[in-house]
């Protein structure tokens, strides 16, 4: 349960489009680098006042959540919980930092807006790369960019990569800017993998001691450049090994000759559970045809899988991995669900699609298995 409430914290604040302010020209600052304020009010004052709103308003939306003492209380709260409008935040302090971009105390503000509010504003990004590239708080931006879902942060990442001397700020942008790459290419983009690849190779060998999070850029370049170099659509996928709920060790090329859904999950997971009606519903349709669907369980314990299974009709293969390595390592897992779709040769031909883009795969690699097997028998 406390993964899940996590998880409803995360998505009740953000599950809704980042918003971006308009695209209008920012106001000028004054020569004097000084905004005219609200009497006994300054900037500092109000933006502490709007972190302490935002505060109050996020504490006060969990509070049933923590309050629960049921599970049936807990769904309740759950199901009544409306997110907070960040989108206003964001707005009010987007216009407390254009009063004056270039003063010291926007650079906090804007590292707030970009990590904090998970703000996709590329004119904050602007402010950052032209007036506050020294500052040591864009760390924490550079922090987010390395989730490298962050495209507006480009300029400056690649202005720190140009000009700053500090070795964690060019470690964290150049492994910012290879998963950015790597995001932007995965669908099938040679030029934008071979970037990544290369930013990749640089981050593990020139900055591989700086840290991110509770690991080294060395360890999770490693992770993606096995990817881009073994794991990548058009690359045959490892014979990944794992056991069954009843114990028996198993292994993909077990399955050579079908068309292969490869479900990494876990019942914890939001995202994962959505997906389940329209598994059953793929299953179905592909009933006695060349295809397997496999989902792999990541939940710590088999009996919390093996319960949800109890409710939860799952009609197909499953695995158990465990929350250990074993196909985690072996296919550098970052998320949930991860989906690789494998031909009957054990090539992989997509990678992380859902809903029609799934089944339509599917029944064009099916075809091209069936057709394929009508031919070698004649």
């Amino acid at each position: 349960m406390r993964r899940l409430t996590t998880g409803v914290l995360s998505a009740m604040l953000f599950c809704a489009p980042v918003w971006a302010a308009d695209d209008k020209p920012a106001a000028k600052p004054s020569a004097d680098s000084t905004a005219p304020q609200k009497e006994g009010t300054s900037r500092e004052d109000a933006f502490k006042k709007l972190r302490n709103d935002l505060a109050a308003e996020q504490a006060a939306m969990m509070k049933p959540l923590r309050e629960a003492k049921t599970d049936e209380e807990r769904q309740k709260a759950i199901a009544n919980l409306k997110p907070v409008n960040i989108k206003k935040y964001e707005t009010d302090l987007i216009k407390l930092i254009e009063e004056d971009p270039k003063d010291k105390s926007s650079a906090a503000m804007i590292v707030f807006a970009m990590t904090s509010l998970r703000s996709q504003n590329a004119k904050l990004a602007g402010y950052l790369t032209e007036y506050h590239l020294d500052n040591p708080a864009i760390t924490s931006v550079l922090q987010t960019a390395a989730m490298g879902r962050a495209p507006q942060l480009t300029p400056l990442m690649e202005a720190i990569l140009e000009k700053s001397t500090d070795t964690d700020k060019k470690g964290l942008a150049t492994f910012g800017l290879a998963s950015t790459y790597f995001n932007q290419g995965e669908d099938g983009n040679a030029e934008l993998m071979a970037k990544a690849e290369k930013l990749f190779d640089r981050a593990s060998t020139e900055f591989g001691d700086v840290k991110l999070g509770n690991t080294t850029l060395k360890k999770r370049s490693e992770g993606f450049l096995k990817e881009i170099r073994e794991l990548a659509v058009g690359k045959t996928l490892p014979d990944v090994a794992c056991n069954t709920l009843e114990g028996k060790a198993v292994k993909i090329s077990d399955y050579r000759g079908k068309v292969v859904v490869l479900d990494i999950w876990a019942t914890w997971c939001g995202p994962c559970r959505a997906m389940i009606p329209s598994e059953r519903e793929l299953v179905k349709s592909m009933a006695g045809k060349p295809f397997e669907l496999i989902s792999v369980s990541f939940d710590a314990e088999k009996e919390t899988l093996e319960k949800f299974l109890e409710k939860e009709p799952m009609p197909w293969t499953h695995w158990w991995n465990g929350a250990k390595d074993g196909v985690g390592t072996d296919l550098n897992i970052r998320f949930f669900p991860t989906i690789y779709v494998i031909d009957a040769k054990g090539v992989i031909r997509h990678k992380n699609i859902r809903g029609k883009q799934l089944d339509e795969a599917v029944e064009k690699l099916v075809k091209e298995t069936e057709e394929a097997s009508k031919k070698a028998a004649n």
